[in-house]
């Protein structure tokens, strides 16, 4: 374990401090930048149209379809009703069932879970490094990213964290340990957690089980251990148990371990194990050069609790990856604090002078090296839209040189906010600087600037696509796209491939959904092509009976 004065070096704040209400404020703005543009994308993820359709039949009908959701009227419990239920809640209040009002607890959940990552950041290593690690974790690819999103993943990652947290301070026995009362508590509070856990996506519900046991074990903390199995498991139960029970009850039980063996087989996006490295890689970004530093420095002083605490956080949330054939790149999403906490560590290790001289050598290069990026990424941002003005770049879209000049410019801001602190040797100033500056970069990069790669979207090709049918009743053949069921806010029959085709009628119309490039679909007579349109990934064609005459095609490209 540290000496007492290591310990006290690690809770050294900024000789300019970080008080209280600057810190509030920049969890305040953190939120802002969460919710920035939050209705500009549209929902083209498979996964969230999922979500916001279930949502919005569930706040339709109301009843018992609160537990028994449905999804463009078909059962839906392959995944617990946690998001669910915060986006029907908020279509309720709001009225419409829209992204942003679907979108707005995602928000919420991905903010809190800032604030946890700074909580434990503060208690067991220090403020600045609890700043950083909120501010990493906000400007990850994969959080920023899948943390607006109204999907499963982000209620479930907030779950495991707040579980975690609190096992750990129940069970933490180092010089800040709890009290048999206060661990108590705890131990409750996290399996009350883990309850929820299993309600936003049933395996995530297991994380914080296995933080607990490993760090128990570490700790060689035994009373600490039963204290969980007693005052932690039961919570746990209590919480998610009902709702499980009344799916068994009504005979839908076997669909939770069908989906498991899906998951465990990889069936629906299998892949190697490997595969895992290079979604590590993108998740992490831009800081995925800094953790494997803080982990190595972690089990270099692993007989420090917090060091402890931190590897079994990552690796109970990380090892079972590797027991799932399922390889996308949201399952990653609860490792990620532990892994930001981490990548803190190791650079406020390196800017005290406390890290081996080759890791702080090789973070020092990787924090210079995202500086140089952000500046280069910048200058070829604003050279690119100049070419674009100058017409040396075809695009249609007539806003594209205006956004990329954009995001040129927060690019070298970023850059150039890096680069004094780092000149000066302080590379914890720097990132703390980085981290702000990437905040807007990722507002504008994913929240406007991505959109203009699309020139169609879903939006556009619905409307398109209702005006090409006219008064017919859309019947999906094959599977349906449900990015196109929400935003017709209706239930749309589906005839599955090889089923026989409804009877040609004028109040009937055929979608099929395809690539860009695939030829029209071989339908039998009396249908025909009357419209081909959509944006990428989500390509549709309408087929009406022969004897009715198709209206003026629409066009979906974006004015």
């Amino acid at each position: 374990m540290p000496s007492p004065e290591i310990r006290n070096i690690l809770r050294v704040e900024d000789p300019r401090g970080y008080p209280q209400w600057v810190v509030l404020a920049l969890w305040l703005l953190a939120g802002l930048s969460l919710l920035a543009f939050l209705w500009v994308a549209p929902c083209n993820r498979a996964q969230e149209a999922r979500v916001l359709v279930t949502a919005r039949e569930m706040a339709q009908e109301g009843g018992d379809r609160w537990l028994l959701p449905t999804c463009n009227g078909e059962l839906r419990v392959q995944k617990p009703p946690m998001a669910y239920w915060g986006a029907a809640a908020l279509f309720l209040a709001s009225g419409r069932a829209t992204e942003f009002a679907g979108r707005l607890p995602s928000v919420a959940w991905a903010w809190l879970t800032l604030g946890l990552v700074y909580a434990a950041g503060v208690r067991w290593l220090s403020r600045p490094a609890g700043l950083v690690a909120a501010g990493m974790l906000l400007t990850s690819l994969l959080f920023y990213r899948y943390g607006r999103l109204a999907e499963t993943d982000i209620p479930a990652t907030f779950a495991v964290t707040a579980a975690i947290i609190a096992f750990w301070r129940g069970l933490d026995t180092g010089d800040r340990a709890a009290t048999p009362r206060q661990a108590l508590l705890w131990c409750a509070l996290g399996g009350a957690a883990t309850g929820a856990a299993f309600l936003a996506k049933q395996g995530p519900g297991l994380y914080p089980l296995l933080f607990a046991l490993a760090f128990g074990i570490s700790q060689r903390n035994w009373r600490g251990l039963r204290v969980v199995a007693l005052a932690g498991v039961v919570p746990a139960v209590l919480v998610a148990a009902p709702w499980y029970a009344y799916i068994v009850a009504k005979g839908y039980g076997q669909v939770f371990w069908t989906e498991a063996v899906v998951a465990a087989e990889g069936k629906d996006h299998g892949g190697s194990v490997l595969a895992l490295v290079p979604l590590l890689i993108i998740a992490t970004a831009p800081w995925c050069g800094l953790w494997p530093v803080g982990v190595i420095l972690a089990w270099l002083d692993r007989r420090w609790p917090a060091a402890q605490a931190m590897l079994c956080w990552a690796g109970a949330t990380l090892l079972p990856l590797l027991f799932v054939g399922n390889r996308q790149i949201h399952y990653l999403m609860p490792a990620m604090p532990p892994l930001m906490l981490l990548s803190a560590w190791a650079v406020e290790r390196t800017s005290k002078g406390m890290a081996p001289q080759w890791l702080g050598a090789y973070a020092i290069l990787t924090l210079r090296v995202l500086m140089v990026g952000a500046m280069v990424g910048g200058v070829v941002a604003l050279g690119v839209a100049g070419a674009t003005v100058a017409g040396l770049v075809n695009v249609m879209d007539p806003h594209f040189a205006a956004a990329t000049a954009a995001l040129g410019v927060l690019l070298l801001v970023a850059g150039l906010a890096m680069r004094s602190p780092m000149r000066a040797g302080l590379p914890l100033t720097a990132t703390l600087r980085a981290t702000a500056a990437l905040a807007a970069v990722f507002v504008w990069l994913i929240g406007v600037w991505a959109i203009h790669l699309e020139p169609e979207d879903v939006h556009m090709a619905s409307e398109a696509l209702r005006i090409a049918a006219g008064n017919s009743h859309l019947v999906f053949y094959g599977e349906p796209s449900l990015a196109l069921v929400f935003q017709t806010g209706q239930v749309i029959p589906v005839v599955r491939k090889r089923s026989p085709l409804p009877i040609a009628a004028d109040d009937i119309a055929i979608v099929v959904e395809s690539a860009p490039a695939d030829p029209p679909a071989n339908l039998p007579q009396p249908w025909h092509l009357a419209w081909r349109g959509g944006p990428r990934g989500h390509h549709y064609q309408l087929w009406l009976a022969e004897d009715i005459a198709a209206p003026e095609p629409a066009s979906t490209t974006r004015p």
